[in-house]
């Protein structure tokens, strides 16, 4: 009886524990600032801080992005591809000074679904997923891995 009151109790330890160090899935629409919080999504800074966009390339997507273009952005805090090209995506907003009220950003769970159900309506299956839209209209779309480099693969949708 000793025995399994002590497996019992180590069992509910290591299951606390578990559930302490899981990060959270989020869902929906979310802002930005949801996933640079070390809490939520605690790959989110180191990997920012550590990527190096190319500058050359940067210059040129800053020029061929028209103003007003805008960004549907899918991804799950979930997906490792979402974890390496979400800050790498971001970085590279933030050079060319795209202001970040110019994304919208969709999270979805592990089946890639959200609560608003937009990623069906612009046939999103794999995340993340970067859109490009201009007065409405899509320019382009990155899907879950890159390329060359997420700066060099949004450039070459706008060329």
């Amino acid at each position: 009886m000793k025995n399994l009151l002590t497996l019992f109790f180590t069992f509910i330890t290591f299951a606390a524990m578990a559930q302490q160090t899981a990060a959270p899935v989020l869902t929906g629409k979310t802002e930005i600032q949801k996933i640079k919080d070390a809490k939520t999504c605690p790959w989110y800074q180191p990997a920012y801080d550590s990527y190096k966009p190319d500058a050359t390339v940067v210059a040129s997507l800053k020029k061929a992005l028209p103003a007003n273009a805008t960004f549907l952005v899918f991804g799950g805090t979930w997906c490792s591809d979402t974890q390496n090209l979400f800050p790498k995506f971001f970085k590279v907003l933030a050079e060319t000074g795209i202001p970040e009220k110019q994304v919208q950003l969709y999270l979805v769970d592990e089946q890639k679904n959200s609560p608003e159900k937009l990623e069906k309506q612009y046939g999103v299956n794999n995340v993340p997923t970067f859109i490009i839209l201009h007065n409405g209209e899509e320019k382009g779309r990155v899907v879950e891995t890159v390329r060359q480099s997420i700066e060099a693969d949004l450039l070459q949708l706008l060329q």
